[in-house]
């Protein structure tokens, strides 16, 4: 529970403790304080005090305070130093006995047993009063100015009247607060018993206390008698019955005493209230004692009948073992198909199975008791079965033993005995259980396991590839061939100490290769790298399968050395890529133009063809621009070839930078070139057009290079006719053809100036009259 959450039950606590004790304080001095002690004969706050300590520890101890200030400082007028005080030492008091009663005796509930009355006597009383006594006659003896001798005398009367409170009260307050059986568990004769009782009680402390007068203390010892029903509710019912019941009784008897009547009052000069109190301690004590005893007997009594129901069960599991032992022996007997037999010391058979007379050879009828086991051994191997069964009269628990058994019609086989000793009750030896096996079949499989052991050895060690087996938990080498051990570079006698992990280029691996085997059982043809003692590294084919090796997983691992074929495949890879290359250049060299690396006229005619269909499928332009360099004759004739290609390079660069990334450059032959321009329109063609021709006419080429020295700045115009899919033709023909006449037209017009195609008329195209070559 949160320390929020607390706080409230906390208060409220401490406020039905203050009021408890403030309370039960009025009421004891209404009644008490005219009686001679100080502050009053029976001081029943002190009960509740130490109640409330008891049951909420040391968060009681706010409240316990609070209403004995109120008491003292309100109802008996002390001042308000000396009421803190006071206070301080009524809720110390409680507090160190209930401490004291816990370390004498832990238990939750005081009164279940001796040890525990005993302890709430010393602490919850006894030290209780003692703590509370000292401080207040302190306290009051000091504020009032008194002597030693009035000190005493107000320390004991303080002492006995918080002691009278704390023994009366305190046990049937927590009794009654203490969680009892539940009725249904208490048979209906204690019930009766305990309201006649009960009622019995109540009747004689009233007859006794209130209604009989004292007659000069004729009848003073009547009283007494009620020690008979009270012993009798502590000794045959629970404390949350007597103790209530006994502390109303007293409770009685004190009001008897305080209103002078009863038998205890015959005069002026009697005591009653002391004869009283004395008889409620007297008897309230002797009933939590004997109500301490009878717990403990009704405990000790629950203790042995559990104990009888436990022994009883655990001798009916017992039996219940015994006979299922029983069926269990009878059943392995009867159905084992080893023999068993049952010797004494000397090796007289006492007991032999059915499967003993058919290992032997024997009708099931003959009885083997009686007889001896050496009659079923050759001679040679008698003397072996003495021994046996001397080690195990001795103690020892001697090896399962192979000897050579005789039996009717049968060649001699050898068997295996293995015998364990007989003891009786007291622990002496009396006989063995030797239990036969015929192992001659396991003989054979043996031999055959080891034939067939041998010629996989052999097969393994002349494998022309090599063979490893390994444990799969850590990789240890168990077996490696003699290829094996030259391919990783160890001999015979280390082939065995290595683990595999260390052959592995990347040490990884074994532990995928490990994964991979558990979940699937084999890997076959994995190629890996290895490496060998020697530290080379090469590759290998690697298959492997799931095994056993002494109740363990294995490895059984073949490899072969690839690394010549992988070599190979690196040389036949990279050929191969270079091969790729090749076809990729000549590709590239198929459709380019070595001089410009523009597209040549092969590509662009597919290009053409290709862009009018997808033109004409989504209804969108194309345009196609001829470009012609002006007067490139006169340039190759004055300045040479190489200027003229040097020009040539120099337009397709500038073509490339122009170009879009959809458009297509092409040479198309000389010094003529083409642009193909998807989804352009002719005014958007005659733009492109334009600002190639301003490009051109800004290039200058300087001397030197493919110019010759000295000679002066070499300048360059371009002429260039455009058509337009589909205004100047439907197919690619028309169209280079409208663009090579606006060409010539451009020509025709001066050069270096960019002319688009006239849109055809309707009666067709015009003559095509060849214009002549212009340069």
């Amino acid at each position: 529970m949160s320390e929020p959450l607390l706080w409230p039950r906390r208060l409220r606590d401490s406020i039905v403790i203050a009021g408890a004790y403030f309370g039960l304080g009025l009421v004891t001095l209404r009644f008490f304080a005219e009686h001679g002690l100080f502050p009053a004969p029976l001081w029943l706050p002190a009960a509740v005090a130490f109640v409330a300590v008891v049951l909420r520890g040391v968060t009681a101890l706010p409240g316990i305070a609070l209403g004995a200030f109120l008491i003292n400082r309100y109802a008996i007028d002390a001042s308000t130093v000396t009421s803190l005080v006071l206070a301080a030492g009524n809720s110390l008091g409680p507090y160190l006995g209930w401490r004291a009663m816990r370390r004498l005796d832990p238990s939750s509930f005081p009164f279940a047993r001796r040890r525990a009355v005993a302890a709430f006597v010393i602490g919850g009383v006894i030290l209780h009063a003692l703590v509370t006594s000292l401080i207040g006659a302190t306290v009051v003896t000091s504020a009032a100015g008194l002597g030693m001798a009035e000190w005493l005398r107000r320390m004991f009367a303080w002492w006995l009247c918080d002691t009278a409170g704390a023994l009366l009260a305190a046990p049937a307050f927590l009794a009654l607060l203490h969680p009892a059986s539940p009725d249904h568990q208490t048979p209906e004769i204690l019930r009766q018993e305990r309201f006649l009782i009960g009622a019995f009680l109540l009747a004689l402390a009233l007859l006794f206390f209130l209604v009989l007068p004292g007659r000069g203390g004729i009848l003073a010892g009547l009283p007494f008698l009620l020690s008979f029903p009270a012993l009798w509710l502590a000794w045959r019912h629970p404390p949350q019955v007597a103790q209530p019941l006994l502390a109303l009784s007293c409770t009685i008897a004190l009001i008897g005493a305080v209103l002078h009547r009863g038998v205890f009052y015959f005069g002026a000069d009697s005591r009653p209230l002391e004869t009283t109190g004395l008889m409620a301690i007297s008897l309230i004590f002797t009933s939590l004692v004997v109500g301490a005893m009878a717990a403990e007997r009704r405990h000790a009594a629950r203790a042995l009948r559990e104990a009888n129901r436990s022994l009883t069960a655990r001798v009916e599991q017992q039996s219940r073992k015994l006979q299922t032992s029983e069926q269990v022996f009878e059943t392995v007997v009867q159905t084992s198909p080893d023999a068993i037999l049952m010797t004494n010391l000397e090796g007289t058979i006492t007991f032999a199975s059915p499967q003993t007379n058919l290992l032997f050879g024997l009708s099931p009828d003959v009885l083997l008791e009686g007889m001896t086991f050496c009659q079923f051994l050759t001679l040679d191997t008698r003397a072996l079965w003495a021994n046996q069964l001397s080690e195990l009269i001795a103690g020892n628990h001697p090896p399962p033993l192979e000897l050579t058994a005789i039996a009717p019609q049968r060649p001699n086989f050898t068997i295996e005995s293995n015998g364990r000793l007989l003891r009786d009750g007291q622990g002496n030896p009396r006989g063995a259980v030797v239990v036969v096996r015929d192992v001659e079949e396991r003989r054979r499989l043996q031999l055959e396991l080891q034939n067939n052991e041998r010629r996989f050895r052999m097969l393994a060690e002349t494998a022309p590839f090599a063979l490893v087996f390994a444990r799969a938990e850590n990789g240890e080498i168990l077996f490696a061939n003699r290829e094996a051990q030259r391919l990783l570079g160890v001999d015979a006698a280390a082939a065995h100490a290595p683990f595999a992990p260390d052959f592995y280029a990347d040490p990884d691996e074994w532990n995928e290769i490990i994964g991979l085997l558990m979940r699937q059982g084999t890997l076959e043809n994995r190629e890996i790298r290895l490496r060998d003692r020697q530290g080379r590294i090469f590759w290998a084919i690697f298959s492997a399968v799931l095994s056993t090796y002494s109740d363990g997983p294995a490895i059984l691992i073949s490899v072969n050395d690839i690394t010549a074929r992988k070599a190979l495949e690196l040389t036949l890879r990279r050929q191969l890529e270079e091969i790729r290359a090749l076809q990729a250049t000549l590709q590239e060299q198929a459709v380019r133009d070595g001089l410009t690396g523009l597209f040549n006229r092969r590509y662009l005619d597919e290009t053409l063809e290709r862009e009018i269909v997808r033109a004409n499928r989504d209804a969108s332009p194309v345009s196609v621009i001829m470009l012609d360099m002006d007067h490139f004759k006169n340039l190759n004739d004055r300045f040479g070839h190489k200027a003229g290609d040097a020009v040539l390079q120099k337009l397709g660069e500038i073509l490339r930078d122009v170009c879009r990334a959809s458009d297509v450059a092409c040479r198309y032959g000389g010094e003529e070139f083409a642009l193909i321009l998807p989804g352009a329109t002719l005014p958007t063609a005659l733009e492109r057009a334009e600002s190639i021709r301003r490009a051109v006419e800004a290039l200058t080429l300087s001397p030197g290079g493919n110019l010759p020295a000295g000679a002066e700045q070499l300048r360059c115009t371009v002429s260039l006719g455009v058509a337009s899919f589909p205004e100047h033709g439907t197919d690619g023909e028309s169209l280079i053809q409208q663009a090579d006449r606006a060409l010539y037209a451009a020509k025709g017009s001066g050069r270096n100036r960019a002319v688009g195609a006239p849109p055809l008329s309707l009666g067709g195209p015009k003559s095509q009259t060849a214009l002549p070559q212009l340069v």
